[in-house]
């Protein structure tokens, strides 16, 4: 088998593993995302009246974080998807993750064992 074969099919079987990932993850996050929408709905609608305003604000602030992850992750995929579209091109996506492209020369090694 070629160098540029071997290559080849090691990219493939990482594509296709970091596919199966996404659609895993997404579709975990998706999941949890139609939880802590009822839950939140619980919580601004208060049926049982249990819940009071300082108890709303703490809830706020522990979802912070994962809302950040989730507007960086948004981000991302566009970015991708903008690409993958051809709506910007590969030098665009590049500066705007230029560690992650610093990182391509590396990814191309890798792929030989």
């Amino acid at each position: 088998m070629s160098l540029q074969n071997l290559k080849l099919n090691n990219f493939n079987k990482q594509r296709a593993a970091a596919q199966r990932n996404i659609e895993n993850s997404l579709s975990a996050a998706n999941a949890q995302a139609e939880i802590a929408i009822k839950q939140l709905l619980y919580v601004r609608q208060n049926p049982d009246s249990i819940i009071d305003a300082e108890y709303t604000e703490y809830m706020t602030a522990k979802l912070a974080p994962a809302v950040a992850s989730y507007v960086s992750l948004r981000e991302k995929l566009n970015n991708l998807i903008a690409c993958h579209a051809g709506d910007i091109s590969a030098a665009e996506l590049a500066a705007l993750y230029p560690d992650l492209n610093a990182a391509v020369s590396d990814f191309s090694d890798n792929l030989i064992g």
